[in-house]
């Protein structure tokens, strides 16, 4: 993902993305077990899109690479696809992310 402000632009990878989410996180305060879910199910989503060899460019995803490459696979492996609620129903994750 690009970051620009009026000079410099940065592109982060998922997992610097997580980080600064994480630190967002603990500066608004959230509860110390809602931080752990979401770093849980975060790094488990990057592990998911790792074991594919899915870039982790962040600008590149959509929705459909998400209901594809994540929703799909863990059906079609026999995985209970409750868990990435976080990613794909969580109102503050997608817009911090996208």
């Amino acid at each position: 993902m690009l970051i620009s402000d009026d000079n410099t632009e940065i592109e982060y990878t998922f997992e610097e993305l997580l980080e600064i989410f994480i630190e967002d996180c603990e500066l608004r305060n959230l509860r110390e077990h809602t931080i752990k879910y979401y770093r849980s199910e975060l790094n488990a989503f990057i592990k998911l899109l790792k074991e594919q060899e899915i870039e982790l460019r962040v600008n590149e995803w959509t929705g459909e690479t998400i209901k594809r490459n994540v929703i799909m696979y863990m059906k079609e492996k026999g995985l209970k696809t409750v868990s990435i609620n976080v990613i794909n129903g969580d109102k503050m994750v997608l817009t911090f992310f996208w």
